[in-house]
């Protein structure tokens, strides 16, 4: 799995504990520093049979020179609003990905109407200097496809426990976040074979 802008390293956790192999794209050395420290602190916590490690690249996706069809997965949460360059970012990842292999992105979307979001980016890139970018829904779709994923499928997120009075709810109406309102996509590379 090609985890992009992997933070502080609490998904990569997440990744290694299920066994996943896991390449970490981090524009950030500080980040980096306290990724390494928390997963080797879970490594041995957890008394994890873990032998691959985590290799980390202090890159942009765009920038990053990864080897073309060498991943499975490629994974952005709360990631893909940060990137300067979305159709070269798309580009790399498309052939990074093995044939068949699966682009996973959880985030907000972005709307016009939304004038609170809009806000609340506005006062985090002041605040921090970090693009804070999402893009629509249409948009994300447009671009993937045109980068040449298909099979494009939007989720609705579901999180929490429903009391048994709740339970002719539809998802749709269970949803914390529906897919119309964000960008929780799985897109796949076409099989070669």
């Amino acid at each position: 799995v090609l985890e992009v802008g992997s933070g502080p390293g609490w998904v990569t956790e997440i990744l290694i504990s299920q066994g996943f192999q896991v390449d970490a794209v981090e524009p950030s050395d500080d980040f980096i520093e306290i990724a390494r420290e928390r997963i080797q602190a879970h490594i041995s916590h957890h008394h994890l049979k873990f032998q691959g490690g985590v290799k980390f690249h202090c890159d942009t996706i765009e920038e990053c020179k990864l080897p073309a069809d060498s991943f499975d997965a490629i994974l952005f949460f709360d990631a893909l609003h940060h990137v300067v360059d979305e159709k070269k970012c798309l580009k790399n990842c498309f052939q990074c990905l093995n044939s068949g292999g699966v682009l996973g992105i959880h985030e907000e979307s972005w709307s016009q109407e939304n004038k609170d979001l809009e806000r609340q980016l506005n006062e985090e890139m002041n605040r921090s200097g970090c693009l804070e970018s999402p893009f629509t829904t249409d948009y994300l779709d447009y671009i993937l496809k045109k980068t040449g994923f298909i099979q494009i499928t939007r989720y609705h997120q579901i999180n929490g426990l429903y009391p048994i009075s709740q339970g002719n709810l539809t998802i749709d109406q269970a949803a914390q976040i529906r897919a119309e309102y964000a960008n929780i996509v799985i897109a796949i590379k076409p099989s070669t074979t």
